[in-house]
């Protein structure tokens, strides 16, 4: 095993690296939500910490730990990057395989909703339209396009085109993004919860509501 860290932490080595990430138990593993995610995440604790954990392929694993490195370099809010850690084995010695990157296949809900009706996944994008970035002009230029994720089925079954711009609605109000395909579950989308439009506030809906999936710029 090798542990590439600019800092390096004694709890981060008791940790079980020589079993899947997926199969770490209750001894470490601290049951905190997660949000939607192609890899396998845990959060975990150790040594009176609790830590984020990702399995991933080499390659993306560095590309992700330096550009957290950057940020902090240029004084701007991000996550913490502790290290990465490869070449890890099993009890045996033998090589653990590489994770698969594509997210597992997730069954699409029993029965269609009625009235176009979606569940909505949604959370906060760790750059956004808060106003603890008031006057962080560089970071906020680092922000990710506002766009509305869901699975080409799911689109197509709401006559939007992907890349086609679709509102999510409800009784309180709507917002509209532009649209890509995602590995979502039929009948569910995500949207970003504060990137130009704040969900909770503007629709009243957050996390796992039900909302309207509509073509184009049409209201609720």
């Amino acid at each position: 095993m090798r542990i590439v860290a600019a800092r390096p932490d004694p709890d981060l080595v008791r940790l079980p690296w020589s079993t899947p990430l997926e199969e770490w138990g209750d001894d470490v593993v601290v049951p905190l939500p997660r949000g939607l995610s192609r890899h396998v995440v845990r959060i975990v604790r150790q040594g009176g910490r609790v830590y984020a954990v990702k399995e991933t392929v080499e390659d993306i694993a560095f590309r992700e730990y330096r550009t957290l490195r950057d940020l902090h370099r240029m004084g701007l809010p991000a996550v913490v990057p502790l290290g990465v850690v490869t070449e890890r084995t099993d009890p045996d010695g033998e090589p653990l395989p590489a994770p698969d990157v594509p997210a597992r296949e997730q069954p699409a809900l029993e029965e269609p909703r009625p009235g176009g009706a979606v569940v909505l996944a949604t959370w906060r994008q760790l750059v956004d339209d808060g106003r603890l970035q008031d006057g962080q002009d560089r970071y906020r230029a680092t922000a990710r396009r506002a766009v509305l994720k869901a699975s080409a089925a799911t689109l197509a079954a709401a006559g939007v085109e992907v890349g086609d711009v679709a509102t999510i609605a409800t009784d309180l109000g709507s917002a509209s993004f532009p649209t890509e395909v995602a590995d979502l579950p039929d009948g569910v989308v995500w949207a970003p919860g504060n990137n130009g439009v704040h969900l909770r506030g503007t629709l009243g809906a957050d996390h796992g509501s039900t909302v309207r999936l509509l073509p184009g710029g049409e209201q609720a």
